[in-house]
């Protein structure tokens, strides 16, 4: 197995590739999406609106997901909003790693405000994109190396990936054991 074939691997030389990726869950993961705490309601409802369609992008993909907009379910975890992250950067997947229970999930952190322009709010679809680049990595994915994908650093691609679906995929096709392999 090349290390270049599974998503969410932590290749380099002569290392054990570990995959990155939630263990053993069964059921529809669950992500609060609450309401951002910002002065106009219209904008809040259409931000909170995109966040929920980003996150939903990933929807079976390996396992239903709903995006919880009243905050009435027991989240796996939540967005938080923030007004900036710090530069041009405009999401964050917060996450840890345990050899125990695998990949867990902090929080997905999304700005209200935009980073380029005039400074006013966030434009709802660079956050739904955005909201499913951090989604992709809460469910295990790193970077890709194509534009034309969501995973793509800069996030310029207008949504999911044919690619992008097959690399959550091999991630969670891949068994534990040639996971671990030795490159």
């Amino acid at each position: 197995v090349c290390s270049s074939d599974l998503p969410g691997a932590s290749p380099g030389p002569r290392k054990e590739i570990v995959l990155r990726r939630w263990r053993d869950f069964d059921g529809t993961m669950v992500v609060h999406v609450p309401l951002p705490e910002i002065d106009d309601p219209t904008v809040a409802r259409n931000l909170q609106r995109a966040a929920a369609q980003g996150v939903r992008a990933w929807n079976n993909q390996p396992f239903p997901v709903l995006a919880d907009l009243r905050g009435d379910r027991n989240p796996n975890f939540a967005i938080r909003w923030t007004s900036r992250l710090g530069g041009t950067q405009i999401g964050l997947a917060r996450t840890r790693w345990s050899e125990a229970a695998g990949l867990e999930v902090e929080s997905i952190e999304l700005g209200t405000l935009a980073v380029f322009g005039t400074g006013g709010w966030a434009d709802p679809g660079q956050i739904r994109l955005t909201a499913a680049h951090e989604m992709g990595h809460a469910l295990g994915l790193g970077h890709s190396d194509s534009e034309r994908d969501v995973m793509y650093p800069t996030n310029t691609a207008p949504s999911v990936s044919a690619r992008d679906r097959r690399s959550m995929e091999v991630l969670y096709e891949t068994p534990d054991e040639i996971g671990r392999a030795h490159v």
